[in-house]
């Protein structure tokens, strides 16, 4: 009998040492992020809410590419339809359109989009990551013109997943400190500051890095529970915007 305990513990320990082996490759080479996000997913859709009504994306659809024309637009289109945003008493607009260099071909345009994006007074502008190389980051801001204008500005990088879907995101970013918001946090600092609070940046670090550094540094990783698939928000058509087709709730 003792001897067919120490075999029976000698095959035990070898097969936790090989399961133990197994679940650290495992671990280590990812072998299970599919199953990782699959839960994740229909986690998530467990949990899905209806989308709130205050929030609406107006989209450049096919439709309006149609009517309008070939992208990019002229930046007096975009002015107007800041302007119909304004009149329509928008509590916020986040305007996710590149404006990192001026229009050498319309000077008039700029100007009078960075008027009525200072009219408006609660239009959030993007921030990109711009690569110089490998490693070398820096940040693509709007002209000076236009981020003077604006009420905000938040940062759009996001983070894709193995299979290319994004579920995270970092609520602050930026090129030798996370200075900038996320563009839906600065968004939120304009229309509910009292909530984006609860987010703020860590204050040890608020002095920490500068623009000079060639890295992006990112805080406060998080996972949204995001209300539903891509449509589940009202979405708009651009061009119903600028024609007035659609009212102002």
């Amino acid at each position: 009998m003792p001897r067919l305990r120490r075999r029976t513990l000698a095959e035990w320990t070898l097969l936790t040492a090989v399961l133990v082996l197994v679940a650290a490759t495992a671990a280590w080479q990812d072998w299970l992020w599919r199953a990782d996000y699959l839960l994740y997913d229909v986690g998530l859709s467990l949990a899905a809410r209806p989308a709130p009504a205050d929030i609406v994306i107006v989209a450049v659809d096919d439709e309006s590419l149609a009517r309008i024309g070939r992208w990019p637009w002229r930046r007096a289109i975009h002015a107007t339809l800041l302007d119909k945003l304004r009149q329509a008493d928008a509590a916020v607009v986040g305007l996710d359109i590149i404006l990192s260099e001026a229009d050498a071909n319309d000077p008039e345009g700029d100007r009078v989009l960075a008027e009525a994006i200072r009219k408006n007074g609660r239009v959030v502008l993007p921030v990109i990551q711009l690569g110089l190389g490998p490693g070398l980051i820096a940040e693509g801001r709007p002209i000076k013109q236009f981020s003077q204008a604006a009420a905000r500005l938040g940062h759009i990088e996001s983070q894709l997943d193995t299979d290319g879907i994004s579920r995270s995101i970092y609520l602050w970013g930026g090129v030798g400190a996370a200075r900038h918001p996320q563009l839906a946090l600065a968004m939120l600092q304009v229309s509910d500051p009292e909530i984006a609070a609860r987010h703020a940046r860590n204050t040890a670090n608020q002095d920490s890095g500068t623009t000079e550094s060639t890295t992006w540094s990112r805080e406060q990783w998080v996972h949204p529970q995001f209300a539903g698939p891509p449509g589940t928000y009202r979405t708009i058509s651009y061009v119903d915007v600028l024609t007035g087709a659609v009212g102002g709730d």
